[in-house]
C-alpha cells in the first residue's frame, strides 16, 4: 500500500458560468510542512492535464490555486496527499468578478472527494 492517496472530484460538467477551478488547501498540522500535488484535467475528449502544481504548505497555513477551465466542457481536479496528513482541500467552480462567485454544481468539499487507485 502506498503512503500517498489520490483524491478526485470526478469529472464535473462545467456550469456555463464557471470559468475557473479554484482549490483551497489547508495544512492543519501545528508542526510540520505538508506536500500536496494538485492536478487539473480537461475531459473534453480524452483526459488532458491542464496544469499540475506541488505545494509544500507550512504548519497552520493555507494556499489557493486557480486554473482556467472556461474552454472545457468537463473537468476534474485530482489531489495527491500523504495518507496520514492533516490537510483539507475544497474545490469550487468560480466566475468573475475576482473568481469569488461559486457556481452551484461545481463545488466539491473534502468529504465528497473520492479516493482512487491508478495503476
Amino acid at each position: 500500500m502506498s503512503d500517498s492517496k489520490i483524491l478526485t472530484t470526478g469529472v464535473l460538467n462545467r456550469h456555463i458560468n464557471t470559468q475557473v477551478a479554484h482549490v483551497e488547501l489547508v495544512n492543519l498540522d501545528p508542526n510540520s510542512f505538508r506536500k500536496i500535488t494538485v492536478q487539473v484535467y480537461s475531459w473534453n475528449t480524452t483526459p488532458t492535464l491542464l496544469n499540475q502544481v506541488i505545494f509544500n504548505i507550512p504548519p497552520n497555513q493555507n494556499r489557493v490555486f486557480s486554473q482556467n477551465v472556461a474552454n472545457t466542457v468537463h473537468y476534474e481536479v485530482r489531489l495527491i496527499v500523504k495518507r496520514d496528513e492533516d490537510v483539507v482541500v475544497n474545490v469550487f467552480g468560480t466566475s468573475p468578478p475576482n473568481n469569488q462567485t461559486n457556481q452551484e454544481g461545481n463545488t466539491v468539499l473534502y468529504s465528497e472527494l473520492t479516493e482512487v487507485e491508478l495503476d
